[in-house]
């Protein structure tokens, strides 16, 4: 699954990231070019969780509210991340 830059919009209408996180996103995002939106999504998610003091995302460990849009299957979103 490709993630689409409307996923960053919808998160951010639904609270789970803040505009400081899709900021973020789009900032790596034109860092590099072919990380797509997955990695502007675990951006923003990362970002999100340093704000209430974690340092890293357990993709595998989403919890059910990040699940409320969809996300890419953690094992491919991996291989993707660890490409960009």
């Amino acid at each position: 699954m490709s993630v689409r830059p409307e996923i960053l919009d919808r998160m951010q209408q639904l609270g789970l990231i803040g505009p400081l996180d899709s900021h973020f996103a789009a900032l790596l995002c034109r860092l590099d070019s072919e990380g797509g939106g997955e990695l502007a999504l675990a951006a923003a998610l990362t970002c999100s969780r340093t704000a209430t003091g974690d340092v890293c995302l357990d993709i595998s460990q989403l919890t059910l509210s990040e699940s409320m849009v969809r996300l890419p299957e953690a094992n491919l979103w991996l291989r993707k991340l660890r490409r960009s």
